[in-house]
């Protein structure tokens, strides 16, 4: 293994066991902190399989300027079954629902729904699901990928859906939104298209960095308009619940965090983006690429932590970083490994 994954494993390991240590203390903070961890960096992954089946049913120059970036990525989506085991195991400290049905309104919602099994049963079908379209796109790569890539979009719409619901919303078990799948699937799609622009190859500036920038303008003006929407319809609705849930996001600090992440991921990546020469530069596409993904990991942040307390904040950057190491050491590894095994094989087919 090269040096930086073996670099990423061992912070991974050390922030894993920061995080052990944390939850002794606080054991809801630690846990929360692993899933927001989970969601920031599953969606890179699970974002860059997506990119590449849109790739395979439209085609396209702009997919090689992100190939080199992502595959590893979209690779590496079968690591994640091990990484959410963790949820699994700290279900009752995550969720109020899976310590008692009661904090649920609905007791219908709580018998067929938000209940460990019924939970569990969606998580290992859209994961096993993500994974399996990950071996057959990504590391078996069969011939007829357009019909598995429209299959695999349609799998992935409804699989979002569920999953956004259950994974970010039900921390409030009496907080939902209609339109937060779609913003769950164009952030990871933000987050898989800003990894590429921070570790794209140096090319000359030319027409593969201008679809990379504008690629990354749309899908940020995307996910601005789905949460500005989501709040409009919930705060200027007269929902008194609803609204209580952006309340309490604005309160004890909660304000500077979503401002920081509307700033980072949203503003200043748009205006920067407007200017041809900055989507026409590999330098100012990596700073616009890290701001993104610093503003996504805040946005979750944001999302999960104020129902755990301040001592989530610490949980969520050894959780990000716990949760980003061992994946980027396992998942770059696994792409040597992929790599040397496809030379082996071209080193045979010579031969042959």
């Amino acid at each position: 293994m090269r040096r930086g994954p073996a670099l990423a494993l061992l912070a991974g390991l050390v922030a894993g066991g920061l995080l052990i240590l944390g939850g002794f203390w606080d054991p809801r903070a630690a846990f929360a902190g692993w899933l927001i961890g989970f969601l920031f960096w599953s969606g890179i992954a699970v974002g860059g399989l997506v990119l590449a089946m849109i790739h395979s049913l439209t085609g396209g120059r702009w997919g090689t300027t992100i190939a080199a970036a992502l595959v590893p990525a979209a690779a590496s989506v079968p690591l994640f079954c091990l990484l959410f085991v963790p949820v699994g195991v700290g279900l009752g400290h995550i969720f109020p629902w899976a310590r008692t049905a009661d904090l649920v309104s609905s007791p219908s919602v709580a018998r067929l729904y938000l209940n460990a099994p019924s939970f569990l049963g969606r998580a290992a079908v859209a994961l096993l699901g993500w994974s399996l379209l990950s071996i057959l796109l990504i590391w078996a790569q069969p011939r007829r990928t357009a019909l598995l890539s429209g299959l695999g979009l349609v799998f992935h719409g409804v699989a979002v859906t569920f999953v956004s619901l259950d994974w970010v919303l039900s921390v409030d078990p009496n907080f939902y939104s209609t339109d937060f799948g779609a913003d769950f699937a164009f952030t990871q799609l933000l987050a898989a298209l800003a990894w590429a622009a921070l570790f794209q190859r140096p090319q000359a500036p030319g027409r593969y960095e201008t679809d990379l920038g504008q690629l990354l303008l749309a899908t940020t003006i995307g996910v601005f308009y789905l949460t500005y929407i989501g709040f409009v319809v919930h705060w200027y609705g007269d929902l008194p619940d609803k609204a209580a849930w952006w309340l309490k996001r604005r309160e004890h600090g909660w304000d500077l965090v979503v401002d920081a992440a509307f700033i980072l991921s949203a503003a200043v990546p748009f205006a920067a983006l407007l200017l041809r020469r900055v989507r026409r530069s590999a330098v100012w596409m990596r700073w616009i690429g890290a701001s993104i993904l610093a503003g996504i990991f805040l946005r979750f942040v944001w999302l999960i932590a104020p129902e755990f307390g301040p001592w989530a904040l610490l949980g969520s950057v050894l959780g990000t970083v716990a949760v980003g190491g061992l994946w980027a050491g396992a998942a770059y590894g696994l792409v040597e490994a992929m790599s040397v095994r496809r030379r082996g094989e071209a080193a045979r087919g010579l031969h042959a």
